[in-house]
This record gives structure tokens, C-alpha cells and sequence, in this order.
């Protein structure tokens, strides 16, 4: 090759580096593709990069088409793939699982091997795990098998509602840290950002420092933000920084109207009363949803607790800014709801907003542990966690309604996908496993609604877990 060609090679590595780190092969791929007839530079370095690239095929998550595409410009017998196809949980990214089981359909002579051994988890954890699996038809079926001595039955432990779900882990998470096990060896998983919501709370309280993996704190999401700006505004009229945040969430009003309107009702005794007529020289485009908003905390004024507040600005222009503005809106929405439950448990908004505040957590907070110490509990969505383990693991919220994710459900194979994702979160623990199940939860209004076990947990023959209560392990 020229001089010019070692420069390119270095090139076409380093973004094939790049494209690994992202899960993308694009470089490579481009270059298998290229037409015989090219120069013969160009050609040589093909050729190295299909050497480079022989025999590796994402062995993390199965691929997209594309990526099996370019698996199939390789010749045949010369690369091989790898991956467990339980561990598939991305279709939502367009990750898709058949992939790697049709590989013997588009690869005839495949021979398939089986690595079960695992060096992670407790033969009790493993049984609990490779019995729930086999309920999915479409699998390499294979059954793990341990290296590690026995350890406890993984724990099923019902709780009153998610507020005792919390007492608990944090219960027996300290136990645990005066056993000796490091409170950054201990993780908490759930399928939703949401679950994670009263936990974050209690830990907050007790002052136990942790680290979220799956997003921001929760009392951090813009969105978050958003609904209790309202809750402000109507609480305490002279909030600036509230009244800023709700009015730029009006169509056709920017920073200028804002702040004509925040003139025109500082002065006010009652700034509330002078909404209607703050906005009287906004343009006639503008006037239907400023006469919304006007009702919408006029409505905000009357009602009767914290959780009715919120569900009131849930219903309002709130839900169509959310869609326009935040990508993955469904799962805002959920949060949101999650947070008109909490409300719904104080008597008053002045009371919920005041203890947000003594939480340190409506706008980032105090409590928020020093990070350069790396003993802090963690707290992960399931998918965060895929590769990572901890010597004891806790999944949130193990009940219908929530693990299975009932939006999961709505799509074809979609319970499959959630049992992979069930798998992938049991098999993060390598000595104790608890699977915690709120018998009951709350709606806003604060009324209580009876909940079910997991159908993941229903499907488990009762000898492969032990039943406790929550009193019985942390007193």
C-alpha cells in the first residue's frame, strides 16, 4: 500500500471503534460491500478489515437486519456469532432476537454450542432463573448451571404498599452493609424510572447516600418540574420562577409575553385574580390557550388535595406541550401519574411541597451524595443493569401492572420480551435475591387498589423461593 493507505487504515479503525462502542458496524459493513474492481489499495484494506471483522458478530445484544445483513457478505465458514438470545430486551431500539436464532437457517452447517456454566449467581438463583425462562417458546433452550456453593432461596416478600417496599430495602440494605457487604454491591432494579420514585424518597430521608443509573433523580425530570410549577404558582402566586416555567409552556408565549404578564400581576394582592386581564394584549392566536390556562388554575384553586392538583393539569394543554416537547411521552406520563399517587397521600399541596422541599430534591437538592465516595447504593432500570451484577439484588414492583410493563404487553411477543427482561434482572444477583410484591397500591384520590403477583412469579413452581415478611428480615 502508499503512504495514504496506512492513514486510511487508521481511519476506518478508529471508526470502527467508534461504531463498536455504539453498537454500529457501518464502517466495516461499507467496506464488504465495495465492488471488486477497486484499486487495489482499496481492495487490500477490504480484505483486512473483513480479517478483522471474521468471526465477530455482537455477541451483547442480538442485531438489527442491517447487522445480520453484513454477517451474511462474509463467506460462510469463515465467522460465527455469538449471543444469548435471553437477554433480548431492545425491540423498543429495533434490536430483534431472531436474528441470532434463524443464524443456522442462513448459515447452513452452523454448529451451535452452549456455554452454560456461570460463574454469578447461586445454584438457588439459578433454578428460580432457568424456570422461569423455559416458559418462552421462542429460545435456544439451555439450562445454566453454577459454579458457586449454595446460598439462600431467592426471597418473595409482599409488602402493605410501595412506602413499605421502601422501609424495606433500605431496612434490610443497612443489615446487609453491617454484615459486611458493601452498600455499592447491593442493587435495586425495577422495569420503570417511575418505581424508583418512593424509594429515592426514603433513602433521601434516612441520608443514605445512592446513585441513580437509570436517568435523572426523579424530582429532577423536567417534566416533574413542569407539573409541580403548577402546584407553585397557585400555592405560593408570588413564585417568579414558577410563574416563568408555566407561562413559556403556553403556545405563542415566549420570554417578552412572560415577563409583560409577570408585571402586570406582581403588584397584585392577589395575583391569581388578575390572570385574565395580565393577558388581555396577547394576539387573538394566542387567546384560547391563554383562556385555558386561565381555567385550568382557576380549577388548580379549588382542588381538594394534592393528588387532584395534579391529575387537574394532567387533563389540561399540559399533556399535548408534554407530547410535542419530550421524546418518550408515554413514559413521562407514567411518571406522572406515579407522582399524582404520591401527592394523593398529603393532606395539602402546602404540605407535599414543603416536604419535597425538606427532601432537598425539587431542584437538585442537598442531599445529593459526594461522588467521590463509592459506597452508595444503586439503583438501576433492569436494562441499565444488563451486564452488571451485584451480590444481592432487590426488583421493585414484581405485580401486574408493572413487571410485565403493560405498554410491552400491547405488542406482538411482547410477553416473551418482558420475561427476558424478568431473566436478565434475577440473574444480576449472585447470592441473595429478593423479589418484593406491594399487595396494594393507591390511585391520586388516595383509594387503595388490590394487586396481584407478577404472572412471572405465578408461573414458578412455589419450591424454587421462599415466602417472607418484610417484619420477619429487618424487625
Amino acid at each position: 500500500m502508499g503512504r495514504g493507505s496506512g492513514a486510511r487504515r487508521r481511519k476506518v479503525q478508529g471508526q470502527e471503534a467508534l461504531g463498536e462502542r455504539h453498537g454500529l458496524r457501518r464502517p466495516a459493513f461499507k467496506l464488504a460491500e465495495a465492488p471488486q474492481g477497486v484499486p487495489r489499495g482499496i481492495g487490500a484494506l477490504r480484505e483486512e478489515v473483513r480479517a478483522h471483522t471474521r468471526g465477530r458478530v455482537s455477541g451483547h445484544e442480538p442485531t438489527s437486519g442491517r447487522d445480520s445483513r453484513a454477517t451474511g457478505l462474509q463467506e460462510r465458514k469463515e465467522h460465527n456469532g455469538r449471543g444469548d438470545d435471553a437477554q433480548s430486551i431492545y425491540a423498543f431500539r429495533g434490536a430483534r432476537y431472531e436474528n441470532i436464532l434463524r443464524f443456522p437457517e442462513r448459515n447452513p452447517g452452523t454448529e451451535v454450542f452452549k456455554l452454560e456454566i456461570t460463574y454469578r449467581s447461586t445454584p438457588q438463583i439459578l433454578d428460580l432463573t432457568n424456570a422461569s425462562i423455559r416458559n418462552n417458546r421462542n429460545q435456544f433452550r439451555k439450562t445454566l448451571r453454577p459454579t458457586r456453593p449454595d446460598g439462600p432461596k431467592p426471597f418473595l416478600v409482599p409488602v402493605r404498599d410501595v412506602y413499605e417496599e421502601a422501609r424495606f430495602v433500605v431496612g434490610r440494605a443497612l443489615e446487609l452493609r453491617d454484615e459486611g457487604v458493601p452498600l455499592n454491591r447491593i442493587g435495586v432494579l425495577y422495569r420503570a424510572h417511575s418505581h424508583s420514585m418512593v424509594l429515592q424518597g426514603e433513602l433521601a430521608r434516612r441520608g443514605i447516600p445512592y446513585e441513580v443509573r437509570s436517568g435523572l433523580r426523579f424530582f429532577e425530570q423536567a417534566h416533574v418540574k413542569d407539573v409541580l410549577a403548577y402546584l407553585r404558582v397557585v400555592h405560593n402566586p408570588y413564585d417568579e420562577v414558577a410563574w416563568r416555567r408555566v407561562l413559556l409552556m403556553i403556545p405563542g408565549i415566549g420570554n417578552m409575553r412572560a415577563a409583560r404578564i409577570w408585571e402586570r400581576i406582581r403588584g397584585s394582592s392577589d395575583p391569581l385574580d388578575e390572570l385574565e386581564e395580565a393577558g388581555d394584549f396577547l394576539p387573538s392566536y394566542v387567546l384560547p390557550s391563554w383562556r385555558r390556562f386561565v381555567e385550568d388554575v382557576k380549577a388548580l384553586r379549588e382542588a381538594q388535595s394534592p393528588g387532584e392538583s395534579v391529575e387537574i393539569v394532567l387533563s389540561s394543554d399540559y399533556r399535548d406541550y408534554l407530547r410535542t416537547t419530550y421524546d418518550d411521552p408515554e413514559s413521562r406520563l407514567e411518571d406522572l401519574y406515579q407522582l399524582a399517587v404520591l401527592a394523593g397521600q398529603y393532606g395539602s399541596v402546602e404540605e407535599f411541597l414543603t416536604q419535597l422541599v425538606l427532601l432537598g430534591e425539587l431542584y437538585g437538592g442537598d442531599l445529593r451524595p459526594d461522588l467521590r465516595d463509592p459506597e452508595r447504593l444503586v439503583l438501576s432500570s433492569v436494562h441499565q443493569a444488563k451486564g452488571l451484577e451485584w451480590w444481592a439484588v432487590f426488583v421493585l414492583r414484581v405485580v401486574e401492572g408493572a413487571f410485565p410493563s403493560p405498554m410491552s404487553l400491547r405488542e406482538d411477543e411482547g410477553e416473551e420480551e418482558e420475561r427476558r427482561a424478568f431473566y436478565v434482572a434475577t440473574t444480576r444477583a449472585q447470592q441473595e435475591l429478593y423479589l418484593l410484591y406491594p399487595i396494594t397500591d393507591y390511585t391520586p384520590s388516595g383509594s387503595a387498589v388490590l394487586m396481584g403477583p407478577s404472572r412471572f412469579i405465578r408461573e414458578l413452581d412455589e419450591d424454587l423461593y421462599q415466602v417472607v415478611r418484610s417484619e420477619e428480615m429487618t424487625g
